[in-house]
C-alpha cells in the first residue's frame, strides 16, 4: 500500500516526509526500494536526548524572558495525567505532546520545528525498547516543571527538566535489545 493513501496525505508530502526521516537517520532508503526503518542504538539514544535537552532548555528560557503564556503545556500535562494506564502508545504521544507544547510556548519556530525532529527520533527509540513509562514519576516530574517555571526560577525548571529526559534517555538505553554499531 502506497503511504500517502494510509496516511490521507498526497503522494508528494509521503514523500518529503520519507526523505526528512531519511535525512534524520530514522529511515535508510536506497535506489528503487522501499524506506526502511533503522535501528536505534544506545549512543542514538544518548544524542537525541543531549539534543533535546539543549532544544528543551533553550525554550524555557526563551518563554520566561519574554513572559510567554504556559497554558497549552499546563494543559498537555493535564491530558497526559488523564490518559489511562496500560495504553502505553497513547501515554507516550501525551508525554511528548506536553514537551512541545514545552517548546512551542517558547514562540520560537525554529525550537519547535527542531523539536518535532527529536519528537519523531524519540517516539522510534521508545518504541524500539519497548519500555514501558512510569506514568505517576513522569506526571511528578511534569508537575514539577511547570511549578518551576511558574515561580520564574528558569534554571531549576531546566534542572528539573534535564534530570526528567535523563532518566528516560537511560531507561530507554538500558532496554535497548541490542548493541548496535554505526
Amino acid at each position: 500500500m502506497e503511504v500517502g493513501k494510509a496516511l490521507g496525505i498526497s503522494r508528494m508530502s509521503a514523500r518529503v516526509a520519507v526523505e526528512c526521516s531519511v535525512a534524520t537517520g530514522l529511515l535508510s532508503k536506497e535506489a528503487n526500494r522501499s524506506a526502511v526503518l533503522l535501528p536505534v542504538s544506545s549512543g542514538d539514544v544518548l544524542d537525541i536526548f543531549a539534543l533535546r535537552a539543549l532544544v528543551e532548555w533553550r525554550a524555557i528560557s526563551e518563554a520566561l524572558a519574554s513572559g510567554s503564556d504556559l497554558s497549552t503545556a499546563h494543559r498537555a500535562a493535564q491530558q497526559y495525567e488523564e490518559t489511562i494506564a496500560g495504553q502505553q502508545q497513547s501515554a507516550i504521544m501525551k508525554d511528548l505532546e506536553f514537551h512541545q507544547a514545552l517548546v512551542d510556548s517558547a514562540g520560537n519556530r525554529r525550537l519547535s520545528a527542531i523539536f518535532r525532529l527529536l519528537r519523531t527520533a524519540t517516539l522510534a527509540a521508545t518504541m524500539q525498547s519497548g519500555i514501558i513509562l512510569n506514568s505517576e514519576r513522569a506526571c511528578a516530574q511534569h508537575r514539577r516543571i511547570l511549578e518551576l517555571t511558574g515561580w520564574g526560577t528558569g534554571e531549576n525548571a531546566q534542572d528539573a527538566l534535564v534530570e526528567h529526559l535523563d532518566e528516560l534517555s537511560a531507561r530507554i538505553r538500558s532496554a535497548l535489545p541490542f548493541v548496535i554499531s554505526r
